[in-house]
C-alpha cells in the first residue's frame, strides 16, 4: 500500500514537471490515434494531428495518416503507412515541408521487455511535395526506453535521427524526447511528451521545443 502511494506521487510529480515544459514550448502537437485489431496479428491504424507554433498561437499544419501493421511475433512487427500533410511555408528546411506533401513509409519494429521495455524502430520514408514535386528519401532510427512505474503510468525517453539519401547521404535532424504514457481505460490512453528537435546540414538549421498531447483508442 505504501509503495503504491509513493508510485502515485511520483507519477503526479513527473506529470506536473512535464506539463511545466509547456510554457517553454515553441510548438504544440495535438491529436489522436485509432487502432483496430483486424486479426490477432494484423491491425489497422488511423492518426490525425494538428500542430501550432509561435508560442502556440499560430497554425502550423495538419496531417492525416493511415497504416497497416503485422505482428510477426511478440517481439517483432512491420508496418506500412500513407500520410498527407498540409503545412504552412517554412524557408528551405528539408525536414519541415514547405507545402502540401504526401509520404509513404515502411517500419520494422523490435519491442521487448515488461517492467523496463526497449523499442527500436527503423523507418524508410519517401515524400513528395505536391506543388514543387521535390522528392525526399530518409532513413530514420528511433530508440525508446520505457519504465512501468505504475499500472496506469509509464514514463519514457526517446532518441531519433534522420538520415537523408538523394545523393546527399548525411544526417539532417535529431530528436530527444521525454514523456509519459497514461492508461485512462482498457481502450483509451494518453501520451504527453516534451521534445527537442535540431536540424543540421541545411542552410538555416533551427532548434525546436515541442510539447505533445496524443490520445490513443484501441478496438
Amino acid at each position: 500500500m505504501i509503495r503504491t502511494r509513493i508510485k502515485k506521487r511520483v507519477v503526479f510529480v513527473f506529470y506536473l514537471s512535464l506539463m511545466a515544459q509547456l510554457s517553454s514550448a515553441q510548438e504544440l502537437w495535438a491529436g489522436g490515434t485509432f487502432d483496430i485489431n483486424l486479426r490477432k496479428s494484423l491491425y489497422f491504424e488511423l492518426e490525425s494531428q494538428v500542430r501550432s507554433d509561435n508560442g502556440l498561437a499560430t497554425y502550423n499544419g495538419y496531417y492525416g495518416e493511415a497504416g497497416m501493421g503485422l505482428k510477426i511475433n511478440k517481439f517483432l512487427k512491420v508496418k506500412a503507412s500513407y500520410r498527407y500533410t498540409n503545412k504552412a511555408g517554412h524557408h528551405d528546411s528539408e525536414i519541415r515541408p514547405t507545402n502540401n506533401r504526401e509520404r509513404i513509409s515502411g517500419d520494422l519494429i523490435l519491442d521487448f521487455g515488461k517492467t523496463i521495455s526497449f523499442k527500436y524502430r527503423i523507418r524508410y520514408h519517401y515524400a513528395r511535395e505536391r506543388n514543387t514535386y521535390k522528392e525526399y528519401n530518409f532513413i530514420r532510427n528511433k530508440i525508446t526506453l520505457k519504465y512501468k512505474l505504475h499500472e496506469i503510468a509509464e514514463p519514457f525517453i526517446e532518441s531519433e535521427i534522420f538520415y537523408r539519401f538523394d545523393n546527399k547521404n548525411e544526417l539532417r535532424a535529431y530528436r530527444y524526447t521525454i514523456g509519459l504514457d497514461t492508461k485512462i481505460s482498457n481502450n483509451l490512453s494518453l501520451e504527453n511528451f516534451f521534445r527537442v528537435e535540431k536540424e543540421m546540414n541545411i542552410s538555416y538549421p533551427e532548434e525546436y521545443y515541442i510539447f505533445g498531447i496524443m490520445f490513443s483508442y484501441e478496438l
